[in-house]
């Protein structure tokens, strides 16, 4: 009887047919439970063993969680699979909404598995306070190239140099525990570009590195709520001419005005400062706007600004080699960018004193800024009478001026501020023509602050007080809001019900039509929008390079920037000539989502402040 053998032939992927192949490798999109980047190598962990061994590892490169209870939890899980080794990327903490400080790592945990992220490169926890005991998880990551975290300063001062390779250091003190028990070390930092520390605690190390650390690499500086004399900031700026970005924010508290024909020094690497500056016979430029120092006050440039940024390109290949705390004879650097946070001028102006506004801005500056290709201005003067649509027009005259700008971002105060719970209507308005005689708008529509949600409060809930029945900041009011908050007569609320049919639904009833919000806003963008096409519309014609417009109807508030009204233009490809514009008009909470803030940033930062703003505004 002959005895039939039978051979086992091993069957890999490439028998599969092309229609199961196609199903498996499509699975991974039905995933709702994972995030996107995962999905498809949650997939390929199912599709075999071989394929599971190598997905789990690369799964394992990134640890991105909202909690520091959360990072323990999977680091340790990783540990126990051997898997520990292969984590490059940690992320703790959310990056797109501000978070208050809840969380932190467990002391004993991280000394215990200190040299167990071998090959970590990136280290981001913005959920969670730490202390150096805490960044000894970090000691045998020697190959870490960007960290980010928030730390309590204590009696040691924390030792970066411990990592070689590391270009990217973003540091928020936090608190300060006790003075420093020894002096402060200043390692090479060869490879760091960029160093960014938020402080409002008088931190030691940052005083310390202001006066004597060296980074030869240093392309992104960004310094906010700093404590420290604004001329120790600049001799550092002035010491590290590799910088071509520079971001400064002092702590509000210290009241630092800074004066603007000094910050024009300071980009273009001239002038010099010192801590003897502001006395008589002194050589040194005081870069605090006050009334010692300056020799001649109706020459004084008032565009006084409290922070500021820019962007700037060096004109020579000698400019990047100067390295002294003096600044050079002669201009080493041109703008590219500017940022500039610029207080309430008003009482100056109401002394006689030429301020600075706005539209003045753009008609003066061309020529200082031949090459500024973003500019960003928050002005806490406000426009108090005139209209919206004379500031454009003499912005847009101004405007052809400017070579190369490409990007305009502006807000300016309104007189309807936070200071008091009801807010009165502004006397400035859309257009010359409309009539500021009356001491209340017929409608209120017609107001140039949208109606949206001011905060008039330091911590404002709206769940307690007589700002019980308001929204939040940013969010915007109800019909009926609006009635309460500004009094309005029957015949301003039949007009305002009026405006919103004629937009929204014309059958509505009254009572959604005064109780669902956001109603009045709606009205008040289609009542405004024709307008505003207009004034940007001559904008973009008078500045060919033109491409985004945005403007910040309302002040920012604490914590958030409440409305950004962007234009986009578009232009045809070979003449440049104004083809259309396209608008978004956004708010907190809109279905869009949140504007970003009007940040006194430029280049880097401010990609990252609008990509992960939880990195530069706490709750």
């Amino acid at each position: 009887m002959a005895v039939q053998s039978h051979i086992v032939r091993r069957v890999s992927l490439d028998h599969l047919p092309n229609e199961l192949l196609f199903q498996i490798v499509s699975y991974f999109g039905d995933q709702k439970a994972f995030p996107k980047r995962y999905r498809i190598l949650n997939t390929l962990s199912q599709l075999s063993r071989r394929f599971r061994t190598f997905a789990l590892l690369v799964l394992a490169e990134e640890i991105s969680v909202a909690t520091c209870d959360q990072f323990t939890a999977v680091v340790s899980s990783l540990e126990a699979n051997g898997r520990a080794g292969y984590v490059r990327r940690v992320r703790i903490g959310h990056l797109t909404e501000p978070s208050p400080y809840i969380d932190t790592l467990p002391v004993l945990w991280c000394m215990r598995r200190s040299g167990s992220l071998r090959a970590l490169r990136s280290f981001s926890c913005w959920q969670g306070i730490l202390t150096n005991a805490h960044l000894l998880l970090l000691e045998g990551s020697l190959h870490l190239t960007d960290l980010s975290v928030v730390l309590y300063e204590d009696a040691m001062p924390v030792d970066f140099g411990r990592w070689h390779q590391l270009r990217t250091l973003r540091v928020e003190f936090c608190a300060k525990t006790a003075p420093f028990g020894c002096a402060v070390t200043f390692p090479s930092y060869a490879n760091l570009t960029t160093l960014a520390v938020s402080d409002a605690v008088g931190s030691e190390w940052l005083d310390a590195h202001l006066r004597h650390a060296h980074f030869p690499s240093l392309r992104v500086l960004n310094l906010q709520y700093a404590t420290s004399p604004p001329w120790l900031v600049y001799q550092f700026i002035h010491r590290h001419p590799t910088l071509l970005e520079v971001n400064v924010g002092f702590d509000p508290n210290l009241d630092h005005w800074l004066a603007f024909d000094r910050l024009l020094k300071l980009i273009h690497g001239t002038g010099t400062w010192g801590p003897e500056s502001g006395t008589p016979g002194s050589m040194h430029d005081d870069p605090i706007f006050t009334m010692r120092g300056i020799p001649a006050l109706d020459q004084e440039t008032y565009c006084v600004s409290t922070r500021f940024a820019f962007s700037r390109v060096p004109l020579y290949p000698e400019a990047t080699q100067w390295d002294k705390p003096e600044g050079s004879q002669r201009q080493r650097y041109a703008a590219t960018g500017l940022a500039l946070s610029i207080v309430d001028q008003c009482f100056w102006e109401d002394n006689g004193t030429d301020v600075v506004r706005l539209h003045q801005f753009l008609a003066r500056m061309p020529g200082v800024f031949p090459e500024l290709a973003e500019l960003r201005l928050a002005y806490g003067t406000p426009y108090i009478e005139g209209s919206f649509q004379e500031v454009m027009q003499s912005c847009a005259a101004s405007l052809t001026n400017w070579t190369s700008l490409r990007k305009f971002t502006f807000s300016w105060g309104m007189s309807d501020d936070d200071e008091g719970e009801e807010p009165f209507p502004d006397l400035f308005r859309w257009r010359p023509d409309a009539s500021d005689s009356e001491e209340e708008t017929s409608d209120i529509l017609d107001e140039v602050q949208p109606p949206i949600h001011v905060q008039r409060e330091y911590f404002d809930s709206g769940e307690s007080g007589s700002l019980a029945i308001w929204p939040r900041t940013g969010q915007p009011y109800t019909a009926r809001q609006l009635e309460t908050l500004f009094h309005l007569s029957v015949g301003d609320v039949e007009a305002m019900q009026e405006a919103i049919r004629a937009v929204c639904d014309p059958g509505i009833d009254d009572d959604t039509l005064m109780d669902t919000p956001g109603l009045p806003l709606k009205a008040w963008v289609a009542r405004h929008e024709p307008l505003m096409l207009k004034m940007m519309r001559q904008l973009a014609v008078s500045c060919p390079t033109l491409e985004t417009i945005a403007w910040h109807p309302v002040r920012q508030a604490i914590w958030c920037s409440p409305v950004r009204w962007l234009w986009k233009v578009h232009r045809e490809k070979e003449s440049q000539a104004l083809r259309m514009l396209s608008n978004e008009f956004t708010y907190q909470n809109c279905p869009q989502g949140d504007p970003p803030a009007l940040h006194i940033l430029v280049g880097q930062e401010l990609t990252v402040a609008e990509e992960h703003p939880a990195m530069v505004h706490r709750k």
